[in-house]
Order: C-alpha cells, then structure tokens, then sequence
C-alpha cells in the first residue's frame, strides 16, 4: 500500500451516501410513506451496457463476515483455515465451511511498540511440523529499519489458534514509509521471497533514489533461505542469488527496479514468478520476474521515460508483459495462476485486478510474450488482496471488508438495446430546446457544486417506479434501489459562430445496477439537438469559453470527456458513489429560495423522515453570508473530498469531508508529505500564509501538481480568492514574514507589460516559489486582458518548469509553453531558426542542459565523451540534431561504453582513456578516471548503448532545443 501508491493511505470506510448515521436515531421512528406523492419512473431504458457483458462478475460469499482494512490472505496448511490480516495488525482465523465468527488470533497493536500497519502474512512450507509463521508489518512512517519482517510460532494451547507474541524473531529491515511493499511467499524453490517499494511518495518519483541502487533493500523483490541461518542472521544467503559478486550490493536482492510491488505469487505449475507492481503517473505494470532482472523504476514506468538523472542498476531494463494506462486502472493488485476447478476456462491464467476501479483481467503467456489478455470481470470493490483456499479457488479480498468470488456472469448480451443516444434513456420526455424531465424524474439543486472549468450544471434523480433510497439499520446506511439514476448536464459559455451563449456540452449519467455504478457520457452535437453516448476510453472537444461577466474574454479549452474508468475513480463507495448528492449539501442554505432537502423528503425519495441533527450544518461554498471557514470547507468538501478522505484513494493524509471538525483534517500547520515545489517552511495549509501553504499552490498551478487531477484544467480564480482570504485571516506564527505584504509585485509587473523574456531573467532568478505566488496572483489585478496574457507569457517563457504553471493558469492551452516531452519530430526542429548565442547560454549555465557534464566546449565543460569544439566542421546540423535525440545510434567506438567484470566480481564501466602495458584506464560518467590492472579483467564487453542518456530534450522547448543544435554547429 501506499502504502500501496499514493492511493493505498490506511482509511476506514465511510458509511454510504451520507456518513455516520447512528442507527437509535430510527430506532422508534414509523414510516411513513404509505404512497408515493410523485409519480412512478416507468420509462427507463438504461438497462445493461453498451458494450457485451463480460464473461465473469463478482459475488459476495460469507456475507455475515466482515473485516476492518483486510490486506492480506492465507491458508492454514493442514487445516483449510482461513486467515485474513487487517491493516491494523489484527489477525483473524475462519473456518469457510461454517457459520462461526472469526477468532482473532493476533494483535500487533497490542504487542508490538509503535506498530503502525500490517501488510503480509506467509506460513512456512513445514508449518505442520514446526508452526511458523511469518508476518510483515511497519513503524510510522520515516522510521530508519521500521519495516518488519519476523517469524512468530502459532500453537493452540487454549484450543484455538494464538500467535505467541513472545516467539517474534526478527528476519529483515528497511525503513519504513511509503511504498512498503511487504508481501510474502515462499517459492517453489523452498526459498523466502519478500518485495519492497521505493519507501516514497508519488512527488518525486523515487524520492530516495533506490530504485536502481542494490545497496538498499527498497524497489527489490528479495530471496532468503530461512532454514540455514548464518553466524550473524536468522537467515542465510542462497549461492545462487544474482548480485552476490558486485561490490556493496545487498546479497538479498533476487531482482530489482519496482516501484510498489504490490502482491507477487508463483505459478505452481511452471514456478513463474508474477508480479503486480503500482506505477507511477500514467501506467499499471505486470511483470512476470526472473533472476537478477532490472524492471526499470524510477528510470522507467514501464515503457515511459521518468527520470534520465539516476545511474542504472546493472542488466536491461525489462518490460512489462502487460501494462495499464490511467484511463482503466490506477493501482493494480497482483494475483494468482488459476488452477481450480470451478471456472475451467480460466485454468492457467494469472487473474489479477486494481484497487481504485475494480476490474479483473486474465494473462496467459508463452514465456515473456503474451498469449492472450482479457477484461474479465468489472466490480465497485477496492481489490486489495486475492488469495486462493485450500482447494484451489480463487479469493478476492475487498479493502471495504467482504470476500467475494469470480463466477460465470449469467447476463445476456443486451448491448445493441442500450441506448446509444440521450433522447432514448427515458431520462426525458424531450431533449430540445430544453430537458424536459420524463415524469418521475426530479431535478434537485446542490447547494455547492464542483468546479468544472466555469461549467454550470443541471442535476436529476430517477429512482425506478415509486421505490425510495432505504435505510437498513443493519449496515448503518441508505441503499438505492437496482435501476437508479442520476444525470448532471454540463453548459459552457461558449463561442460558436460568432454567437456567445450557455451551451450544453455534456450530460454524465450514472447508472445503478443493483451491485455496480456504471458512469457514462453523452456528448451534445454542434446544435444542440441530442447528445451521443462517448466511447469507453473517453474523448476531447475543443471549446472557445468564454468568461459570462465579460463575453469579450474568450479563449480555447481542450474539454476532457472522462472515460469510464475515470469516472469510477471519483464515483466510489468509499466517496458514496453520487458524489455531492448528501444531507449537508442538499438542506437549504441561507440564501436558497428552495430547501431541496425538504423537496426530496416530500417527494418520499427517502423511505423515512431525515433526522433533524443531520440538517444542522450547510455546505454553501457560494454563500456569502455564510461563514468564510464554512464556505472553504464546502468547496474542499465537493472538489477534493471524495479522494481525501479516510479509503477515497488520496495520496496525502489529509481528509476533507465536510462534516469533519477542522481539527481532524490535519490541513492545518501539518508538513506536506508528497512534495514542497520549493516552498520554504511548507506546509499543507500555513496559518496566515497562503503562499507557503502547498494546498494553495496546487489549486493556483495548471502544471503538473495541479489539483484536481480530474474535472478541470483551468484555475478558479473566484475559489481560489476566497481560499487566500481564509488562509490569510488564520493567526500565523510569531515572527514569520508574510511574503503577500512584500513589496515587490507592482515594480515586476510593470517590467512584465513593458520588457522581455530576457530583460526579466535576472529577476526571476531571485524569485522564491512563495514570492512567484504573489507575482502570479496579482495578476488578477490587471483588468485588460490582453495585458494580462503579455505578462503572464513573459513569466512562463523564463520561469522554472514547477513555476511555470502558476502563470500558464492566465494562459489558453495554445499559448502555454510547449515541451518536447517523449516524442520529438526532428523535421520540425530543423525548419526552426536557432539562436546561437542562446544555445551558448544554454550550454554553459542552464541547470536542464547536462552536456557539459561530459563534454568540453574550450574550458567549459568536462571531458569524458568527445570535445565539441570542431564539432560543426564535421557535423551537420542534421547529425547534430540525430546524435542529441538517438545517442547509441552511431556510436565513436573511441568513446564506446566498456563494461569490465574484474577476477573479484566487481563491475567498473566507463570510456577508455587510455591504454598501458599492465592496466587499462577508463574515464566515468563523472570524469573520474579508473585504473584496472589487465591482469585483474575476468571479463570486457563493449555495450550497444551509449553513455550519453537518452530523453535528453524531454524537458525542453523547440526553441531551445536547436538554439543549442545551432551553437552546436556554430563551433568551428
């Protein structure tokens, strides 16, 4: 977990819809509704899915039992029982074949100092005749050795079983926090195999650089043999593990290179070892893991190019066999090779699944190529664990505390029937010129609505015939009826042929089947005369917004059409499914003409009267008289709540319901944990300091930290006004300068409006993140927009890129600056005319260009790969260009990587240098130059790669790039 990436953060599940309802208040209440005053919704259409079902779903079994945080799962040998491991170190023992709750059989809290979580549960292969049983667990997070692999003893002294916690032996450490990994199996091999994660945050990536480093037990997966210990371990190192003769490198490590290797599993079959490992940014891997193997991280997320600055570990990079983008998954859970007997189609495929949206899919494989991939099954659980049972049986494990099974899906191909257009969901009587609802249909309003880029939204409930949303005082929460609907028209103020009004662009509808929440989107054509059904993997749409205060301000947006999966992501049991739809946010506000609450209840939408104590605080973010905290807490509360808050997915430990006292957030005065962007004394909120506060600077950037990740691409300026003016009224702390009361803003402004790019460069060096804050704020305060965007340009054209989103926020997307990113078209760059001199700049003093780190223009630089100096007598600027994008394409074999393996095992690369009679010398991607005796050489290879990086240019302009091609050839 994140433990498990950024969104595996331990939470509890929050009760559905509407939060904590204690179940005494309806203890004595009647009910009410003897009939219906509204009428029945007989119309609907939306029935199934547009695409063909698929071949499994998911069923609940053991319904009566339920678990708190459940992270792991395993069999008892001998006896077929079953335990599950929660991550608060709780340990419970169940018989599958009867109706017995239960037993716990450990608690780590109440044994083990400080214990923080639990993650891994493994029982010996000879259990039956010695009794152990290995356990993974962590102290807080940044503990140095805080995470924990031991073998306990279980006996049944009392009857049932009990871990002996006095019987602890301590196996392995590393520091805890972050992506701890900790899973445990033994092989077929006999031996021990335990993973671990990087130990960090999403921002950076690989925060502590291990993902390439075999000096550290973190991103490894790791091979122990636990029935030999050694003189100085319980443990011992088998001779056949790969790193045994680099020089520093921990023996321990069978391969290396994951981020968040989140559950690993052999094939009992083949004894292929699988791995499910938690990316990064944009893709889910699978790798199928072999001896002494590099998987790439933080080099690498999978085929992505991260980071170019980390030296790589020794070995390939291998790929995935199979990787996920964001648009379908965003945590993956590693699984098993079936080989049971109840779903014989599935025998020999590794089923796995993701955490955040629920789905499963089947991989077969002829060694490291893929056979056949699958969607198998999409379900609303957070997989956190599958396990297979004592006979065979695949088992999956719902972080929300059920277990469940795949089975045949019993559903009939009804996707030619599902509607493909708006006017056929039976939501509307008619769709043109206005929504007409079809009767039994409501339209309600939220007294706090998302931001979504200046969009303006229309809302609707359908609940089938005259069924209510009931309360089940078993479970402590309300329950929609199978075939509810809710539907959210999106309007932007928009351009269109030289006409600028409201449009609707689109209507989300979410579809409840009776066990999924099913999102979908039906996009509105040119005129407005019907919306069509998006594809699965979404879309975007270009769209001239226009500001509605001042039609004149108008400017091109890309508008995302979320795909499915997306959506799924906010749209969670944990978030409550219809996000915004809650007591808190539908009761009246101070200055709403209509309690919309009151309409519901009169409605009977609700099976019971709503308890007066659940009315008592409003969400009204555009409530001016409201109270200012409570105004900011609605608008955290809608936009960020249903990923911040306890199991929402979140990264950060904050949690942003709206019915949370202040004080629980743990907004205020707390240490950002998932990056700084160069804030000094940052915190999440700064009392009295906006621009130190990283809440503000993510809600102020369109860059890369932007929040929300999801929803909206542009900055609410209104928004992010009223939440600087409750920060900034918050008592801040002694003798802390406020940077918003500098005196410095006016002066560069008017620089901004009057010179260039260059003339503004020196200033901007002085410039901390904090006072770009500031800078980049009081633009709002320039009234002609055209002013604006000059500034703004000027700022984003010189400013650092984790700086350069705070001003690109007054930009349309076309005129924020463009980087080359992964994928460069040399054409393109070549038509361009470069600047010289700039490129000199460029070479000699930016912090991004690295060439001088290994080559010498005159006495700049350092000298390791050619001098450049003559560069341009010999070189076009084609093959300038070439060498810079494509390093190992043509390699100088004078300056050919070597590889030596030395008689002692150790591994020295770099160029040769130079040549003696006894010795070879070769020169670093440092400049250090080593000396290995030729008697000492075991072995020399020279590699296809060059020294020199690839991805260079990833975070350069075109402009720069052949301003540096162009000084390049310059040098005569």
């Amino acid at each position: 977990m994140s433990e498990r990436s950024a969104s595996r953060f331990p939470r509890q599940r929050s009760l559905f819809l509407f939060g904590i309802l204690m179940s005494t208040i309806f203890g004595t209440v009647d009910q009410i509704h003897a009939e219906s005053p509204r009428e029945p919704w007989t119309t609907s259409r939306l029935i199934g899915s547009p695409e063909p079902p698929l071949p499994y779903t998911v069923e609940r079994i053991l319904p009566s039992v339920q678990f708190r945080n459940p992270v792991d799962f395993a069999v008892e040998p001998g006896t077929g029982l079953w335990f599950i491991l929660q991550l608060d170190g709780k340990l419970f023992c169940l018989d599958p074949s009867s109706e017995e709750a239960p037993i716990l059989v450990h608690d780590a809290r109440a044994t083990i100092d400080n214990h923080d979580k639990s993650y891994g549960i493994e029982f010996h292969p000879d259990y039956l005749k010695n009794q152990y049983v290995f356990l993974s667990y962590v102290l807080p997070t940044s503990t140095p050795d805080g995470t924990f692999v031991s073998r306990f003893r279980l006996h049944r002294d009392n009857g049932s079983p009990e871990i002996d916690p006095t019987s602890e032996e301590v196996f392995l450490r590393w520091p805890s926090g972050g992506h701890n990994g900790a899973c445990l199996k033994f092989g077929p091999d006999g031996m021990f195999y335990v993973t671990s994660g990087d130990g960090s945050g999403p921002f950076p990536p690989d925060s502590h650089d291990v993902g390439q480093n075999l000096k550290d037990l973190r991103s490894t997966i790791m091979r122990i043999d636990v029935d030999r210990p050694d003189e100085d371990k319980p443990y011992s190192i088998p001779d056949d593990n790969p790193f045994l003769d680099i020089p520093d490198a921990r023996p321990e490590v069978w391969a290396f290179g994951f981020r968040n290797p989140w559950k690993i599993s052999f094939d009992p079959e083949t004894g292929e070892l699988w791995c499910g490992d938690v990316g990064w940014e944009l893709w889910e891997l699978v790798f199928r893991v072999e001896r002494g193997e590099n998987y790439g991280w933080s080099i690498k997320e999978g085929s992505q190019p991260i980071r170019s600055d980390i030296v790589q570990g020794p070995g390939e990079i291998q790929p995935p066999i199979a990787e996920h983008p964001h648009t379908e998954a965003r945590s993956v859970t590693g699984g098993f090779v079936y080989y049971g007997q109840e779903l014989p189609d599935l025998t020999g495929h590794y089923i796995y699944g993701d955490y955040v949206t629920g789905k499963i899919w089947g991989i077969t494989n002829d060694g490291d190529k893929v056979a056949s991939l699958e969607e198998l099954a999409s379900s609303n659980l957070a997989i956190i664990t599958f396990g297979i049972d004592e006979r065979g049986e695949l088992i999956i494990l719902d972080y929300a505390g059920g277990i469940y099974r795949l089975k045949p899906n019993p559903q009939s191909d009804t996707s030619s029937q599902f509607p493909r257009q708006l006017s056929e969901t039976g939501l509307f009587q008619s769709v043109t010129p206005d929504l007409v609802n079809a009767p039994g249909v409501i339209s309600y309003s939220p007294n706090t609505q998302m931001w979504a880029d200046g969009a303006r939204a229309t809302y609707q409930l359908a609940l089938p015939g005259d069924d209510s949303i009931v309360w089940k005082q078993n479970r402590d929460r309300w329950e929609f009826p199978s075939g509810t609907v809710f539907a959210k028209t999106l309007e932007q103020f928009t351009e269109n042929d030289g006409e600028v009004r409201w449009r609707k662009i689109e209507t989300q509808v979410l579809h409840f089947d009776g066990l999924n929440w099913n999102p979908y989107s039906y996009v509105w054509d040119e005129q407005e005369t019907d919306a069509f059904l998006a594809p699965a993997e979404g879309s975007f749409r270009t769209l001239n917004v226009a500001n509605p205060e001042d039609s004149s301000l108008q400017r091109n947006i890309e508008w995302r059409i979320h795909s499915r999966a997306e959506c799924s992501t906010c749209h969670t049991p944990r978030a409550g499914n219809a996000v915004g739809f809650d007591f808190s946010n539908l009761a009246s506000a101070t200055n709403s003409t209509e309690n919309t609450l009151e309409k519901l209840v009169e409605l009977h939408v609700f099976d019971r009267p709503v308890p007066e104590n659940q009315r008592s605080r409003v969400m009204a973010a555009v409530d001016a008289t409201a109270p200012l905290e409570d105004r900011v807490r609605s608008y955290l509360a809608i936009n960020c709540a249903h990923c911040h808050r306890r199991e929402g997915g979140g990264t950060s430990p904050i949690e942003l319901p709206f019915h949370l006292p202040i004080e629980r957030t743990r907004l205020i005065d707390t240490a950002p944990t998932q990056g700084t962007f160069g804030i000094a004394g940052a915190r999440i909120v700064a009392p009295g300091h906006p621009y130190r506060s990283v809440l503000y600077y993510r809600l102020a950037t369109v860059g890369r930290g932007h929040m929300p990740h999801l929803g909206s691409q542009l900055t609410d300026e209104k928004g992010l006004a009223m939440i600087r003016e409750w920060i900034s009224s918050m008592p801040p702390e002694s003798g802390t300068p406020d940077v918003s009361k500098l005196e410095f803003t006016a002066n560069l402004i008017k620089q901004s409006l009057n010179g260039s790019p260059e003339q503004l460069a020196p200033d901007a060096a002085e410039l901390t993140t904090s006072k770009h804050l500031a800078l980049a704020d009081s633009f709002c305060s320039i009234e002609d927009a055209d002013l604006r965007t000059r500034a703004a340009s000027q700022w984003a054209q010189i400013a650092p890129a984790h700086i350069r989103g705070l001003y690109e926020r007054f930009l349309a997307p076309e005129e924020r600056v463009a980087t080359l990113g992964t994928s460069v078209d040399p054409d393109a760059i070549l038509a361009l005319q470069g600047d010289p001199e700039r490129g000199a700049e460029l070479f000699r003093l930016s912090e991004g260009i690295t060439c001088r780190n290994c080559h010498t223009v005159g006495m700049v630089g350092r000298e390791v790969g050619p001098d450049l100096s003559t560069l341009g007598k010999t070189r076009s600027r084609e093959e300038i260009l070439s060498s810079i994008l494509n390093p190992s394409e043509k390699i100088d074999q004078k300056y050919a990587l070597r590889t030596i393996e030395t008689v002692s095992g150790k591994i020295v690369s770099g160029v040769v240098h130079s040549e003696e009679k006894d010795s070879l010398i070769l020169k670093d991607a440092n400049g250090i130059q080593i000396r290995v005796p030729r008697s000492d050489i075991e072995a020399m290879v020279t590699q296809p790669r060059s020294m020199m990086p690839d991805l260079l240019t990833r975070e350069m302009t075109a402009q720069e790039l052949i301003d540096l091609v162009d000084y390049l050839k310059s040098l005569q």
